[in-house]
């Protein structure tokens, strides 16, 4: 079974402030709200496990990689760019495969 997702990212900021890229899970193919989760990030401190739902946010042009462990039958992957979107541009590509 596939156990990981690589997203390849290939940003032009142009005239945007930021890019703000979200990453859903779901069983549901409908991604119904109550059968969705995002993904979260944990912080731990005094043995304590803080975890929060996560945005991934590029601040600048290039050409970047995310590599996320799956188990999940459908993801959806979000984008919105903050500010005026001239000259910019976004491309994803998401690929799935074995670690």
């Amino acid at each position: 079974l596939n156990n990981q997702l690589s997203l390849y990212i290939v940003f032009t900021i142009g005239s945007l402030s930021d890019l703000l890229l979200k990453i859903e899970f779901s069983n549901d193919p409908t991604f119904a709200a109550a059968n969705t989760v995002q993904e979260t990030s944990s912080v731990i401190s005094a043995g304590v496990s803080t975890d929060t739902n996560i945005v991934h946010k590029f601040t600048g042009t290039g050409n970047y990689r995310l590599s996320i462990p799956i188990k999940d039958r459908y993801i959806r992957v979000s984008a919105n760019g903050e500010g005026t979107v001239t000259t910019s541009s976004l491309s994803i590509t998401a690929i799935i495969g074995i670690d």
